[in-house]
């Protein structure tokens, strides 16, 4: 589908229906050879599910279940990912964007192996190749296949900046003139902050819970805006700086959405607070 959308801002019409029609070949011929009946998928592995999920190979009606038989995966592992080059970049942000964001924050603070805090308890200070590339009870693995500065398990980084610190490409504006602002917040942590450098400035996300309370302080580069979902309990008012956000200078509430309160913001700085 990708292609198809880049076809169609390129203008080129009759390629995008192409690729429209291409995929629907491809998503009829994945279900009819991989997915059962009961919403289940021949290869039950966390990579399958995930792969599904995130290339929306699935009809839609399925997908909850899909999302339903990946968690019960990570729970007969005893909470640990399973996955490897091909899975593991779409591990936490399909947990996240299926309703699951406590078990996301669950894999990435898991100590025990695999995982990825289980080199860092042992002294790592990069990411490995393999998840096995060194263990207490193997030692280390085998030589040639076996880097200790890697970038696949890497990838949980896209997923903390993106999902956790909630700084979010605008698929239709590029460049982040335009981008989204939408933290996922879980139980697992009561702090988060990252930092984007753009072409109009940097762009900055930090947020704090504590208990029910959230804080979030924001920053819009000059010349851009954003589309900012602020995590929030609907029956408590949401306030920015000293006033309630629909007095607040420079930013517009559109409405709610999935547990949010949606706005509008233009360039500037913010501190949102809420309930959750």
């Amino acid at each position: 589908m990708k292609m198809a959308i880049m076809a169609l801002a390129l203008g080129r019409e009759e390629e995008a229906r192409r690729f429209r029609e291409m995929f629907g070949r491809v998503q009829a011929a994945f279900q009819k050879e991989w997915l059962r009946e009961d919403g289940r998928l021949a290869v039950e592995t966390q990579t399958a599910y995930l792969l599904a999920l995130a290339f929306h190979l699935l009809p839609r009606e399925v997908r909850a279940r899909a999302a339903e038989h990946l968690v019960e995966n990570i729970r007969s592992l005893g909470w640990h990912l399973s996955t490897g080059f091909i899975g593991i970049r779409h591990l936490n942000p399909q947990l996240t964007l299926n309703g699951y964001v406590d078990i996301a924050y669950r894999l990435l603070l898991q100590e025990d192996y695999p995982s990825w805090l289980y080199p860092v308890k042992h002294g790592a200070t990069t990411i490995w190749e393999r998840w096995n590339g060194w263990t207490e009870q193997d030692g280390f693995f085998d030589p040639q296949m076996n880097s200790f500065n890697h970038y696949s398990l890497g990838s949980v980084g896209e997923w903390l900046f993106r999902h956790v610190a909630g700084i979010e490409l605008d698929p239709f504006e590029p460049g982040f003139r335009r981008f989204i602002l939408r933290p996922f917040i879980g139980t697992a942590l009561s702090h988060a902050r990252a930092s984007f450098r753009t072409m109009f400035g940097e762009i900055v996300s930090d947020w704090e819970r504590e208990g029910d309370r959230f804080t979030w302080s924001v920053r819009i580069p000059a010349n851009s805006r954003a589309r900012v979902y602020v995590p929030s309990d609907p029956r408590v008012p949401v306030s920015e700086g000293d006033g309630p956000i629909e007095k607040a200078s420079g930013v517009r509430v559109i409405g709610r959405e999935g547990g949010c309160l949606v706005c509008d913001a233009v360039a500037g700085s913010y501190t949102f607070r809420s309930a959750v």
